[in-house]
């Protein structure tokens, strides 16, 4: 967040975060957290799906904002924030799987999916 917070800073852009944790500006946001909160809140294996779930949903959008720039520092934070993502999406499916849960991918392919999880875990930024 410090990252993003610089980035936001650097080109003059107002930060939209709140000060509150669990509140968004956004509506669509606002849902999404209140919904993915709620199912969590049902047992440790939904917030294990939430989890993979929001893995996905955040691999899916920066890839999407990754298109949307040639900014060497705005893609340097993109691909630090992607690897943990990346993972953090390799425990979540790790402890699914050791529940004998499959997760199938909402927002990224399923051949990008199955790379991330076939692959071993990264140093992100190193």
């Amino acid at each position: 967040m410090n990252q993003i917070l610089s980035l936001l800073n650097y080109y003059g852009i107002e930060d939209p975060a709140s000060s509150e944790i669990g509140i968004f500006s956004n509506e669509e946001l606002q849902k999404l957290y209140n919904d993915l909160i709620s199912q969590s809140n049902e047992s440790s294996l939904e917030a294990l799906k939430v989890g993979a779930l929001i893995e996905d949903l955040d691999i899916n959008d920066l890839n999407d904002l990754e298109s949307r720039t040639t900014k060497t520092d705005i893609l340097n934070v993109y691909d630090k924030l992607e690897c943990g993502s990346r993972n953090h999406m390799r425990n979540f499916i790790g402890q699914l799987q050791l529940q004998n849960v499959s997760y199938v991918p909402q927002y990224i392919s399923i051949e990008d999916f199955d790379a991330i999880i076939a692959s071993p875990n990264e140093k992100c930024g190193q």
